[in-house]
C-alpha cells in the first residue's frame, strides 16, 4: 500500500526569496505573517513579498521606508495598490487582483522606477500562472528580469531567475528550470542573500527529490537548515526539516524521519510559526499513518486540523481532510474516508486549487477500485491523469496510470493492464525517476506473475531491485526481495524462497523499518504454512507479533492473529483459532476497517459449519453481509453471497443457495471478476440450478 506524500501541498517559507523592488539593503519581510496570506500548490516552490515598496502595516516596524528612487506620492500610491491586490488575492478575487497589479505597473512606468516594475510583473506572472496561463506567465518573469537588469540590483535580478525557474519547472522544462536557479544562486551570493541562497538550496532539493536523487536533495536541504537557522529564520529551518524528514520515509528510515518531523515541530513552536507549526503536525501524521500507528495519525490530524482553522489557512484544511482520507482508504475503506475526501475536493475548488483537486480524485479512485467499484474508478484516474499532465505532475499522472493498470488487472484485462503499466513507467523513464521505474516494474512483476509468467517476472524484478539500489531505496530493494520470494514459491523452490524473505528482513531492518520487517516474517510464515511446517510457521507468526504491537499497528496485529488462526484450525486447535479470530474482528471493529472484518467473519463462520454448527454460521455470515453492504463493499457483499449460497447447498436449502449464487456471480460479472463468477457459475450447474 502506498502514500503519495509528493502530492501533499505545503508551501515553502515565504522567506525563501527577498524580492526589494528597486532599493538596495531591504530587510526581508518575517515568513509567519507572509505565509498566512499566501498559500501555494505543491507545485509552487516560492512565496515572493516585495517589502521594499510595499510594506505590510502589521511588520512596519522590520521594512524599510520607500526607495529613493520614486517620489514620496509615487511610494504612497504604489503601497495603496498593492494593498488592494493584496486583499483581493488573499480573497482569492484573481480577477480584481491582475487589475490591481496591472494599475501597479502602470504606476510604476510612469515613475520610471524599474526595481518596482520588476516587483509588480513577478507578482503578475505568479498570478497567471495560478490561473492557468503558464506562457502568460514566463513572459511576464522575462519581462520582470529585464527592469531587473536595469535596476542594477543583484539580489532583484536573482528573485526573477528564480520566479522564471518556478515557472520553467511548472512547464515541464526541468533542466531550464535549473539552469535559472543555478543563475539565480550565483546572483544571491554575489549581494550576500543567504536567506535566498537557502531558498535556491531548497528549490534546487525538491526536483532532486521529485526526480529520485535523493541523497543530493538530502544534502542542499541540510545546507539550507543550516542557512536558516543561523538567519534565525524558523520557517525556513522548519520547512527543510520537514522535506528532509520526507526523504528519510521515502526511505523507510522511519526513526530518522521522525526525529527530523519533530525537530521541525520544536523550530517552529519556539519561533511562534503556527502554520509551520501545523505543517509539522501533519508531517508526523502521515509519518504515523505510514508505520500504521492509526490512532497516532488520528491524532496528529486534528491537532493540524485545529491549527488551520484557528489561523483560517483553507489551504491547511483542505490538505489535512485530503490526508486524512488516504488513511481512510488505505485502512479501513470506510465511508468515513469518502466523507473526507469530499470536504477537500469542495476546499481546493472554492480556492481554484487544480493540483489539490487532481490528488483528490486520485484518492477516490483508490477507494472505488479497493470497493470493487470499477466504473466510477476508472473515470476519477482518468480525469486524474488528465490534471496531473496539465500540472506537469510526473508522479501524479504516471501513479494514475499506475491505479488503472491495477484495476485492469484485477478484473483479469491482461493487454490493457500492461498497456497503463507501461504508460506509467515511460513517464518515469521520460522524466529520469529510477525509483518511480522500479515501482512501476515491481507492479509489472505482479501482473506476470499471476499469468505464471515466471521469465518476465524474473526479468522485471531484476531490473527493479538495480533501479532502487542506483537511487539509494532500501525499502524498493526490500520490496525486490520480497517479490522474488513469491516468485520462488510459486516455482515450488521453498528454501530459495525462505532466503529471499530473509534477506528482505534484513535490508527492512537497515533501512530502520520495522513493519517492513513484520512483513518479511508473515511471508515466512504463510510460506511455511503451504509448506505444512506449521510449527515454523507458528514461530514466524508469533515473531512478528510484538514489532506490530510496539509500532502500534493494531490493525497489522489482527491481520496476523487472522492468518495464526488458520495455523491452529489446521493444527486442530480449533477453539483456539476461534478466540483468535473474535479478538482479530474485535480491532477490526474499533478500527473501522469493515472490509477485513467482514472477510475474518467468514473464516470463523467456516470454523462454525466444520464444528456442526450451520445455524450459528449463517448468523456471522449474515453478520458479514451487513458490514459489508453497510460499507457498500461490492466484493465482500459477492463473498458473503458466495458462502451462504454454499451453506445453503450444505443445508439443502435450495431456493436461498439459488438466490444468493446468482447474486455473487452477477455481483462478480459486474465488477469484471470472471474467474470467480465462473466459479460459482459451475457450482449452481453442478447443482442443477442453472
Amino acid at each position: 500500500m502506498t502514500f503519495i506524500n509528493a502530492t501533499r501541498i505545503d508551501p515553502m517559507p515565504t522567506s525563501n526569496l527577498t524580492l526589494s523592488g528597486g532599493c538596495a539593503g531591504t530587510a526581508p519581510v518575517t515568513a509567519s505573517t507572509a505565509a498566512v496570506a499566501w498559500r501555494r500548490s505543491a507545485q509552487v516552490l516560492i512565496t515572493t513579498f516585495f517589502a521594499c515598496v510595499l510594506p505590510d502595516p502589521v511588520i512596519a516596524d522590520q521594512v524599510p521606508k520607500a526607495p529613493q528612487a520614486a517620489s514620496p506620492s509615487t511610494a504612497a500610491e504604489l503601497r495603496s495598490i498593492y494593498e488592494d491586490y493584496r486583499r483581493n488575492y488573499v480573497a482569492f478575487r484573481l480577477l480584481e487582483a491582475k487589475q490591481d497589479l496591472e494599475r501597479y505597473i502602470f504606476s510604476a512606468e510612469q515613475a520610471n522606477d524599474a526595481g518596482s516594475q520588476s516587483s509588480g510583473r513577478m507578482l503578475l506572472a505568479d498570478l497567471l500562472k495560478r490561473q492557468g496561463n503558464v506562457e502568460g506567465a514566463l513572459v511576464q518573469a522575462e519581462l520582470a528580469l529585464k527592469f531587473a537588469r536595469k535596476s542594477d540590483s543583484a539580489l532583484v535580478e536573482a528573485n526573477a531567475w528564480q520566479v522564471i525557474g518556478d515557472i520553467r519547472e511548472s512547464k515541464g522544462d526541468f533542466k531550464a528550470a535549473t539552469t535559472a536557479r543555478e543563475q539565480a544562486l550565483v546572483l544571491a551570493k554575489r549581494a550576500g542573500d543567504q536567506r535566498g541562497v537557502a531558498g535556491v538550496y531548497s528549490a534546487l532539493a525538491q526536483r532532486d527529490k521529485l526526480e529520485g536523487r535523493s541523497k543530493d536533495a538530502e544534502e542542499r536541504y541540510l545546507e539550507a537548515a543550516k542557512t536558516y537557522r543561523e538567519l534565525g529564520d524558523a520557517t525556513g529551518e522548519s520547512t527543510a526539516l520537514r522535506q528532509l524528514a520526507d526523504i528519510s520515509i521515502a526511505r523507510g528510515q522511519y526513526a530518522k524521519g521522525r526525529e527530523q518531523a519533530e525537530r521541525a515541530l520544536s523550530v517552529a513552536i519556539a519561533g511562534k510559526d503556527r502554520q509551520a507549526e501545523a505543517h509539522a503536525l501533519r508531517e508526523l501524521g502521515w509519518l504515523a499513518a505510514v508505520e500504521r500507528k492509526i490512532l497516532e495519525a488520528d491524532t496528529r490530524y486534528a491537532e493540524a486540523l485545529a491549527v488551520y482553522l484557528n489561523i483560517g489557512d483553507a489551504q491547511g484544511e483542505a490538505n489535512v481532510y485530503y490526508s486524512w482520507g488516504e488513511l481512510s482508504r488505505v485502512y479501513t475503506q470506510s465511508g468515513e474516508g469518502r466523507e473526507r475526501y469530499e470536504k477537500a475536493l469542495a476546499i481546493y475548488q472554492r480556492l481554484g486549487d487544480r493540483q489539490g483537486q487532481a490528488n483528490v480524485l486520485k484518492g477516490v479512485a483508490e477507494l472505488n477500485r479497493l470497493l470493487g467499484l470499477s466504473g466510477p474508478a476508472r473515470k476519477q484516474y482518468e480525469q486524474a491523469a488528465e490534471l496531473f499532465h496539465s500540472l506537469r505532475s510526473t508522479q501524479g499522472e504516471a501513479d494514475s496510470y499506475l491505479g488503472i493498470g491495477e484495476l485492469e488487472q484485477t478484473q483479469n484485462h491482461y493487454p490493457a493492464a500492461r498497456a497503463s503499466y507501461g504508460r506509467a513507467l515511460k513517464i518515469y523513464q521520460d522524466r529520469d525517476q529510477p525509483a518511480g521505474q522500479a515501482r512501476v516494474l515491481r507492479s509489472i512483476a505482479r501482473l506476470e506473475g499471476s499469468r505464471n509468467n515466471l521469465p518476465a517476472v524474473d526479468r522485471s524484478l531484476a531490473e527493479a531491485k538495480r533501479l532502487s539500489q542506483q537511487s539509494g531505496d532500501l525499502a524498493g530493494i526490500a520490496s525486490a526481495l520480497v517479490l522474488y520470494g513469491h516468485l520462488y514459491k510459486m516455482q515450488g523452490k521453498v528454501d530459495q524462497a525462505r532466503k529471499s524473505y530473509d534477506e528482505a528482513r534484513a535490508t527492512y531492518a537497515s533501512a530502520g523499518q520495522e513493519l517492513g520487517e513484520a512483513q518479511a516474517l508473515r511471508y515466512t510464515g504463510l510460506l511455511l504454512a503451504d509448506a505444512s511446517d506449521l510449527k515454523s510457521a507458528q514461530a514466524a507468526f508469533e515473531s512478528a507479533l510484538p514489532i506490530l504491537n510496539r509500532n502500534g499497528d493494531r490493525l497489522g496485529e489482527a491481520n496476523l492473529k487472522r492468518s495464526l488462526a488458520g495455523i491452529y484450525a489446521k493444527q486442530g486447535r480449533v477453539a483456539e483459532a476461534k478466540g483468535m479470530l473474535l479478538e482479530a474482528i474485535r480491532v477490526m471493529r474499533i478500527a473501522g476497517a469493515s472490509r477485513s472484518e467482514a472477510s475474518t467473519l467468514g473464516d470463523l463462520a467456516k470454523l462454525q459449519f466444520d464444528e456442526g454448527n450451520p445455524r450459528v454460521a449463517r448468523e456471522t455470515l449474515l453478520n458479514a453481509l451487513q458490514i459489508a453492504e453497510g460499507a457498500k463493499d461490492e466484493g465482500q457483499i459477492a463473498v458473503a453471497n458466495e458462502l451462504l449460497g454454499q451453506l445453503a447447498v450444505n443445508t439443502g436449502d435450495r431456493s436461498e443457495a439459488r438466490g444468493r449464487l446468482q447474486r455473487a456471480m452477477k455481483i462478480y460479472s459486474n465488477m469484471g471478476r470472471e474467474g470467480a463468477a465462473s466459479g460459482v457459475r459451475e457450482v449452481l450447474v453442478e447443482q442443477g440450478m442453472l
